[in-house]
């Protein structure tokens, strides 16, 4: 690497960091079923699963999680956020929605292009006292003004592609009494812009 170039920590250096400090959401992209195993055995192997919240746009992963932990005689709860920006997925998300740990995080924009549906899954989800996500997709120029309609929304989770903003917008907000939906502060999740 030159010297004007980042260096990406590896999944096991940031798991290493954060032991015993906070939640971490591990995205899991594509289909693989490997990766997913590999993942697994990491987290296992650090000792660090209830610090973990799984997500993917591949609800199958869910599953497969929880046989690799089945391999290892692990029963514990799977945090896992099932991933959706389509409201054609809802029916099929709702059902997935029955077991302990299961949060829903969806597309922010969804809140204003199929308010409706995005809201009646939001309150399903609420009734049965699941974790409530949003992500902002990587080219969303978030603004406070999105961050207060999360805030109202008592999301439990925000992916960010600008954790400065949300983190400043939070503590300007630290007195603001929050929905009593809301389970707490909500989680940061920082985005890394794409490496060009």
């Amino acid at each position: 690497m030159g010297d004007n170039e980042t260096r990406i920590p590896t999944l096991e250096e940031v798991l290493k960091q954060l032991k015993d400090r906070m939640s971490v959401n591990i995205e899991l992209k594509g289909d693989d079923d490997e990766l997913v195993d590999k993942v697994v055995e990491l987290v296992c192997a650090q000792g660090q699963l209830s610090q973990i919240n799984f997500s993917s746009f591949n609800h199958g992963f869910r599953q497969r999680i929880e046989q690799q932990l089945a391999t290892r005689g692990i029963n514990d709860v799977v945090n896992f956020g099932y991933l959706s920006y389509l409201t054609a997925e809802f029916p099929k998300v709702n059902e997935l929605l029955i077991k302990n740990g299961d949060g829903i995080t969806l597309d922010f924009e969804l809140l204003r292009t199929h308010p409706t549906e995005t809201r009646a899954l939001i309150a399903a989800a609420r009734e049965r006292g699941l974790r409530l996500g949003f992500y902002f997709p990587m080219a969303y120029n978030e603004k406070e003004e999105d961050y207060e309609v999360l805030l109202a929304e008592a999301a439990d989770l925000v992916i960010t592609n600008f954790p400065d903003r949300l983190s400043d917008f939070l503590h300007s907000r630290s007195n603001t009494e929050r929905p009593k939906s809301a389970k707490q502060t909500p989680e940061i999740v920082i985005i890394p812009p794409p490496q060009e």
